[in-house]
């Protein structure tokens, strides 16, 4: 589920084709499902690249992911963040 937020924040507002060329320099398949189980280091090698080609720091990169990602949450798994207004309120 994160991969796919995180997939659907960069494509939403990072530069078209990002997250393919992310995978494609970190050497990453990519066949991220909601259903699967994928390795910590895959998502710190995504953020790694996304980091090295953006110019942002990595916690910048998850804080962005984050800020944005929310929305991209609660609209595909209300029932995960059901009674928290935002992520101010954690």
């Amino acid at each position: 589920m994160l991969f796919n937020v995180a997939q659907e924040v960069v494509d939403d507002t990072l530069p078209e084709a990002t997250w393919d060329r992310t995978l494609a320099a970190t050497g990453l398949e990519g066949a991220y499902t909601s259903l699967g189980d994928y390795p910590d280091a895959d998502l710190t090698a995504i953020v790694g690249e996304i980091s090295a080609s953006t110019g942002l720091s990595p916690e910048d990169v998850l804080r962005h992911v984050g800020q944005h990602g929310y929305a991209h949450l609660t609209s595909r798994h209300a029932d995960l963040v059901a009674g928290i207004g935002d992520l101010g309120s954690l």
